[in-house]
């Protein structure tokens, strides 16, 4: 893990409102692209990220708008449910 990776991971639980089990981070080749995955291990935990009030963004699009203005880099977060 790149001393960015690690970065990127502590901003990522600090501001994260919900329980998960396990993160993935993975940049594109040219550096400028981050992708997020969340692993949840139960559908309870998963669903919270899903959730939205009216038209705001769910939590994932919230998370990705507001990484994507601390980091120099895009970002592109999902949840995985796994089994």
């Amino acid at each position: 893990m790149t001393k960015i990776d690690e970065v990127i991971l502590n901003y990522f639980k600090l501001i994260i409102p919900h329980e998960y089990d396990s993160l993935e981070v993975r940049f594109t080749t040219s550096k400028r692209i981050v992708f997020i995955i969340v692993h949840c291990n139960t559908a309870k935990k998963a669903h919270k990220f899903f959730g939205r009030k009216g038209r705001d963004l769910n939590i994932l699009k919230q998370l990705e708008v507001d990484m994507s203005d601390m980091f120099p880099f895009d970002f592109y977060i999902t949840c995985q449910f796994n089994v």
